[in-house]
């Protein structure tokens, strides 16, 4: 985002970037691709959240919620492609033996879920989409002319402050070690993120440690990569004739050991993050 931008700029901006990013996806649905594009739907959703701010929840919130489906929808996907760096890794450290079955039975899955994402680029409405984000648009710049800036930001900051009291809350009472939890606070944490660095483009300040709150998404991004790569590993030993995989069973272990050392040593450590008046 461009420093000192009006809030209808940033929302016109990223969808902007989110429009690019659907187009570069269907023709080349590759990691790098994928993650932009998720990525874009994150910082549009982060700011149709702050456009909700200012009376505007009723307009901004079917583009959310639409937002949310295409970032849902590649989810297997991303998932399968952070599961084969995880896996390429193992084999990198020569800590992988042979893996024919195991092998086959993830390639099979990624298979899957790439046709499945490539099924839903396709349905992603951008021309429908895009009138409707114009016309957000024009309510935002309407209340920008009569507003002034201090007003809009102080509605803004509202917005986010109540985000840093709920992703403390959970920090607080989270259990790391359940998968659906973590997940659950890593999604705070990334909407937390987009809206902060929103806010800091629009007023030049985020009311909070932004490099605190990457540090705590990079751990949970750790744990919840483990978390994604044990549960496929338990699916393929689930089988009855991959039971006594014993090559696999060790990379189950090591993974385990690792979400743990990462719980203990970096996650039990992350502290609160403090409101900056």
């Amino acid at each position: 985002m461009l420093q000192n931008e009006l809030l209808s700029q940033s929302l016109m901006t990223n969808w902007q970037e989110y429009e690019k990013q659907v187009h570069l996806s269907r023709k080349k649905s590759s990691a790098h691709n994928v993650h932009q594009l998720r990525i874009s739907t994150q910082m549009l959703e982060a700011v149709l959240s702050l456009a909700s701010g200012l009376s505007l929840a009723r307009h901004s919130k079917n583009l959310i919620v639409l937002i949310k489906k295409v970032r849902k929808s590649l989810g297997p996907l991303r998932n399968f492609q952070v599961e084969a760096k995880s896996m390429q890794k193992q084999q990198d450290e020569k800590s992988l033996g042979k893996t024919k079955e195991f092998s086959k039975f993830f390639n099979k899955q990624g298979a899957k879920a790439k046709n499945e994402a490539k099924r839903y680029l396709e349905k992603i409405s951008l021309k429908h989409e895009k009138l409707r984000v114009k016309k957000l648009v024009r309510k935002i710049e309407k209340i920008e002319t009569i507003k002034n800036g201090i007003q809009i930001h102080s509605e803004i900051r509202k917005v986010i402050k109540k985000s840093v009291i709920k992703l403390n809350s959970r920090m607080e009472n989270i259990n790391p070690d359940r998968a659906k939890e973590i997940h659950r606070f890593r999604i705070t944490a990334k909407k937390l993120r987009y809206k902060g660095e929103c806010l800091n483009s629009l007023t030049g300040e985020a009311h909070f440690d932004l490099e605190s709150l990457k540090a705590v998404q990079s751990v949970t991004g750790r744990i919840q990569n483990d978390s994604v790569l044990l549960k496929t590993l338990d699916r393929y030993l689930a089988k009855k004739e991959n039971r006594n995989d014993l090559e696999i069973m060790k990379v189950r272990k090591r993974i385990i050991d690792h979400r743990l050392k990462t719980i203990n040593n970096q996650f039990n450590k992350l502290n609160v993050l403090k409101w900056i008046n």
